[in-house]
């Protein structure tokens, strides 16, 4: 996918305590402060940091990004940009991996030498020692009260920071504290995670995902300690974990280890808090409207928007391109509620602007039956396209043999379409998919997919239709399938779940291309549409983003998206490339 092009346009300067505010109420209720900076470089970005302007102290959980800088502090701290300076440690020279670590955090105030001026790297740390870095990463203003812990006197240096962590909640008191104790990763983990809660904010809500990963040792982690785990993993959230000196770790199939029992080391714990802080505080960057923006007034209210799963990146890449840090957007959907669904929504004003292909003849009589008129800007070039396994010695079929195999299930050969001596099995999709619209608009008319073929291989998922025929051909040797898909859904596909064993078939000998989708020379080409209700208002939400996205800057949106555009953008002057409309 080709990554989304910010269109960087000057915002007015945000005052403090703008745009978001923490779940969790408290006595001093924190927000993110917003504070508009000149744009500096990656190496002048790590020390720039917000400070109280009545006592000079840094912000702990403040951060730099794109010419703004956020702090998440009291509402009625009064915040200004400083430049945080690390702090010296004799002993890290031969730790070059941790000292950016170890420097970002002692210029945040989280961490400072000891009495011999040492950072101790390898060192366990201690329950005592992740008290004072936690306490001094909350930054609390409350008063300091009896931690309520048998072991702990006021005289004790771990008296203040425990009291900070109960206070917050991080901490449950009762009992004996242990402050010289060592701390596992599990425990350090656990911890973590109740001061995520104890924040609130983004990030502090219900996991995103059920997903965790390929996990060696989840069996080795505590009863007590599997809901941390269990959450911050499904957020994407750091949690130690190790490919075991595997090179092939970013892989996605390569399994990881979390070694919950194994002691953490200071080293572990600083990397492990200062990426903690920046995966709470980019969950919690408030969206900016960009000029673009705020010219169509979507700076004041989203439409809701709606459309097919292949067609979720463009939504995606609007909100970014719209908002500084619009993946925070609270009306940016999770997911798009597939085709049908989400013309259904459309009629039935649960969306006001739904990005899709093509309609399919239930869906026009839906709208006919509820008396609603349905408007289809197009916005993106897109085609029906076949695929079948890289070693199929067949390229191209006709349109007419398409038909056949679909409606008829005419041929159980690919010898008898000009192929190999090889049986020929084709894939179909379930008949509220957009590719199924699609199949009905250029083949079936008023037939239906062939029966044999619907029941034996029809791919819920508009994704396993790609992976079933892929992997057919493994599951019946001798065997090749036949797909279909949307093009760029498709190429998108293909970067995520790979396509390395498939190839795209021409269509009555013209294969699909950006450049073949373009010109229509390709036989199956359509358009990925923004619809709306023809009643839509003038200068409404929903129709001002119709506009957009027909706009240069919306057609750039697009493109970066990963989709082809209506026309190509260059300089400000732009060719069309495609006048059609349906």
């Amino acid at each position: 996918m080709k990554r989304f092009i910010c269109i960087l346009t000057a915002t007015a300067l945000l005052c403090a305590g703008c745009a978001f505010r923490a779940e969790k109420e408290k006595k001093d209720t924190r927000i993110m402060h917003v504070i508009k900076t000149e744009e500096y470089d990656w190496a002048q970005s790590l020390y720039c940091f917000a400070r109280y302007k009545n006592s000079g102290k840094i912000v702990p959980l403040s951060e730099y990004s794109n010419g703004y800088l956020y702090a998440y502090a009291p509402s009625d701290a009064e915040l200004e940009e400083t430049f945080g300076e690390p702090l010296a440690f004799n002993d890290m020279s031969e730790y070059k991996y941790w000292t950016s670590n170890v420097d970002s955090l002692s210029a945040r105030g989280v961490i400072v030498p000891d009495e011999n001026g040492a950072f101790n790297a390898e060192q366990i740390l201690t329950r005592g020692q992740m008290a004072q870095m936690l306490a001094a990463v909350l930054d609390s203003s409350m008063p300091e009260a009896d931690p309520g812990f048998s072991d702990l006197t006021k005289d004790s240096p771990f008296y203040g920071p425990v009291s900070t962590l109960v206070s917050e909640g991080v901490l449950d008191k009762g009992g004996a504290f242990e402050p010289s104790r060592e701390m596992t990763r599990e425990e350090f983990v656990s911890i973590m995670y109740r001061m995520l809660l104890a924040l609130g904010g983004n990030g502090a809500g219900k996991p995103i995902d059920d997903s965790i990963g390929n996990i060696v040792d989840m069996d080795a982690v505590s009863e007590n300690a599997k809901e941390a785990y269990n959450y911050l993993l499904s957020r994407g959230m750091h949690v130690l974990k190790e490919f075991d000196g595997n090179d092939e770790y970013f892989a996605d199939d390569v399994p990881y280890f979390l070694h919950p029992q194994t002691p953490i080391i200071r080293s572990e714990a600083a990397e492990l808090l200062l990426m903690y802080i920046s995966d709470f505080m980019r969950a919690n960057f408030p969206p900016i409207a960009r000029e673009a923006a705020t010219e169509i007034g979507l700076d004041k209210q989203m439409p809701r928007i709606d459309g097919s799963t292949s067609s979720y990146p463009i939504t995606t890449a609007l909100y970014w391109n719209l908002f500084e840090n619009g993946n925070n957007h609270p009306s940016l959907p999770q997911q798009h509620s597939k085709t049908i669904a989400s013309y259904e929504n459309l009629i039935a004003k649960e969306a006001d602007i739904i990005i899709v292909p093509d309609p399919s003849d239930d869906v026009r009589a839906l709208a006919e039956e509820s008396g609603v008129e349905m408007e289809f800007i197009p916005i993106a070039n897109e085609a029906l396209v076949f695929f079948t396994g890289k070693d199929n010695t067949t390229d191209t079929l006709s349109l007419d043999q398409i038909r056949n195999i679909y409606v008829d299930n005419a041929y159980s050969n690919w010898n008898e379409v000009g192929g190999p001596n090889a049986p020929l099995s084709a894939f179909c999709r379930n008949n509220d998919s957009g590719s199924h619209a699609l199949m009905e608009r250029f083949f079936l008319g008023d037939n239906e997919i062939n029966e044999n073929i619907r029941i034996e291989r029809t791919s819920i998922i508009m994704a396993s239709i790609i992976t079933d025929v892929s992997s057919y051909q493994y599951d019946h040797p001798g065997t090749f399938a036949l797909g279909y898909s949307m093009y760029y859904y498709y190429k998108l596909t293909g970067t995520i779940i790979g396509t390395e064993d498939l190839k795209l078939l021409a269509v009555d000998g013209i294969s699909p291309t950006d450049e073949s989708i373009a010109d229509k020379s390709y036989p199956l080409v359509t358009n990925y549409y923004a619809v709306i209700r023809s009643d839509e208002p003038d200068n409404s939400p929903a129709r001002n983003l119709a506009q957009w996205l027909t706009s240069d800057a919306g057609q750039l949106c697009v493109e970066n998206a990963g989709f082809g555009p209506m026309r190509i953008v260059d300089g400000g002057r732009s060719a069309f490339l495609s006048e059609e409309t349906n």
